[in-house]
């Protein structure tokens, strides 16, 4: 009978993938052997009869196994048979896949790893396999070893990403609270980054296509793990390292640029608060009356706004500086200082006596005025004197400042993860894969959209506790991105090298195998 066309074409892409094609018919041994050569089926020929002994019985399982791993075409086949030869190679540790169509092919069906039956074929072989074709066509099968193999590497590199880049949050954490420096993130941009990195990142790398040798490498081993110890030592490893050398130092040079102090406790004593009165104790005010910033060479006093010298005509947004507004000489506190020593046995609000030192609003500045805006105009409000003459609670230099510094530690997060993910894409250059897959080069700019909307648009970057960087701070925080990328694809260089220097024969690898049962005069699994 006529084989079927396109059925040996599809032979040879499992043998360079590292599939062992065998066959097992109930024809004759030339006729099976003449089949196999029609389509590239190659290898020693034998009958079943050959798995036993004189009496009929099955050889010993050695024996069996023995003639299972080296004989690719097998006549005479009765039930028993394809089931022995299907048990033996998987006490060989291969990976067995049995196509069968006939009522005959029921029990090996059942046994393989994957029972493969032609959806033309009989309905006891479909209940016994985990897989019908419904086109009775082999090569569907290639095709699914193919998009397997693609959907595996793409889980790789997802649980690849995310191992790396969580951990490495984890340690950045951790190594900002050994050293008392202020946290990147909290709230709202929190849940940005997580958006831009590993939700609109990670999507798609679900249908990133698969590598040109996808069905040239030897087959992965089944007790392969899902990311590999070279990738763990080449990749994970080295990205920890690199992602937490360059947050805490982006934190650390937005800190002595925009500020001048690094630890909390540092920059909190660069501010001065003093306490107002509440009923019987005394409440600390929400926002300080003087902060000194020794980055920006100045010194902020709280005063009422005017029209004509105003901290919103002055406010410098990408540095905190607020020009006049908060001179002390223009304020009150050289003509009748408004604070006083807090009296002995001052008492604040959670009953605790006041630290020796403490300043006190003075009495009449606890009356009841209008409330004066940041732009010098009445803001139609009462409130208490002395909230005129405090500085910004959010944009004093300080608060600004360490602001800066943060969202330059936080732009390097979210830029690092992106090239990261990037970069993890394709074993090969990221320069020779970046365009291939259109959903992940639109999901990247979109990633990048809502970081730089976050960080440079007005009450946006409020809202979400960052600030906008000036040329030289943004310009900063691409050089650890340019970092990571520049280390992730050495590294893939590497791994590259090794993996095709240790790379094994495929007749040596340990392989999936298909089986092709109830080759009869019809061939109709062919």
């Amino acid at each position: 009978a006529p084989r079927r066309g396109g059925f040996a074409e599809s032979v040879d892409p499992c043998h360079k993938a590292g599939i062992r094609v065998v066959m097992i018919t109930g024809d004759q041994q030339n006729t099976a052997a003449a089949i196999a050569k029609l389509v590239h089926i190659d290898g020693e020929a034998s009958l079943s009869t050959a798995l036993r002994d004189s009496c009929g019985v099955l050889k010993p399982e050695s024996d069996v196994q023995e003639l299972a791993g080296r004989v690719n075409v097998w006549a005479r086949a009765q039930p028993e048979d394809k089931l022995a030869i299907v048990q033996a190679l998987q006490d060989l540790d291969n990976t067995a896949a049995m196509t069968g169509d006939g009522v005959n092919d029921a029990p090996a069906l059942a046994q393989a790893d994957v029972g493969v039956a032609m959806g033309s074929g009989a309905a006891v072989a479909r209940h016994a396999a985990e897989v019908v074709l419904l086109n009775d066509d082999f090569t569907s099968i290639v095709a699914a070893v193919e998009e397997g193999r693609r959907a595996f590497a793409n889980m790789s590199k997802i649980v690849t990403y995310w191992l790396s880049i969580n951990i490495a949050e984890l340690l950045v954490s951790t190594t900002i609270l050994m050293l008392h420096l202020p946290t990147p993130w909290d709230g709202a941009n929190q849940q940005i980054l997580a958006l831009a990195t590993t939700t609109l990142g990670v999507l798609p790398i679900c249908v990133e296509p698969a590598e040109a040798d996808v069905m040239t490498a030897a087959p992965r081993m089944r007790s392969g793990a899902l990311v590999r110890p070279m990738v763990w030592r080449m990749i994970i490893l080295p990205m920890w390292m690199l992602f937490l050398a360059c947050v805490i130092g982006a934190l650390c040079v937005g800190l002595h640029l925009h500020v001048g102090k690094f630890r909390n406790s540092e920059i909190a004593a660069l501010c001065e608060f003093a306490y107002h009165r509440t009923g019987g104790c005394w409440s600390q005010d929400d926002a300080p009356y003087h902060c000194s910033c020794p980055a920006l060479g100045i010194e902020q006093w709280g005063r009422q706004q005017t029209r004509d010298n105003n901290f919103e005509a002055h406010f410098d947004r990408f540095s905190g500086g607020s020009g006049q507004a908060y001179d002390r000489s223009a304020g009150i506190w050289d003509r009748a200082p408004p604070l006083q020593d807090c009296p002995p046995g001052s008492l604040d609000q959670h009953g605790l006596p006041l630290v020796h030192g403490s300043q006190c609003w003075k009495e009449e500045w606890s009356n009841t005025t209008d409330c004066i805006g940041l732009g010098g105009q009445s803001l139609g409000t009462s409130c208490q004197a002395f909230e005129n003459v405090v500085l910004d609670r959010s944009r004093n230099c300080v608060r600004y400042g360490t602001m800066l510094a943060k969202t330059m530690a936080w732009h390097v997060m979210i830029l690092c993860e992106l090239g990261f993910l990037h970069s993890i894409r394709s074993p090969m250059l990221c320069v020779q894969t970046f365009f291939r897959n259109v959903y992940s080069v639109l999901l990247l700019g979109v990633s990048l959209a809502i970081a730089e909307f976050s960080i440079q648009m007005p009450m946006l970057n409020e809202a979400v506790s960052l600030a906008p960087l000036d040329l030289r701070s943004f310009a900063l925080t691409w050089l650890c991105p340019l970092l990571v990328l520049s280390l992730i694809e050495l590294s893939k260089c590497v791994l590259r090298r090794r993996s095709s220097s240790r790379q094994l024969p495929l007749e040596r690898a340990r392989c999936a195998t298909p089986l092709l049962s109830g080759l009869g005069t019809s061939l109709q699994p062919l």
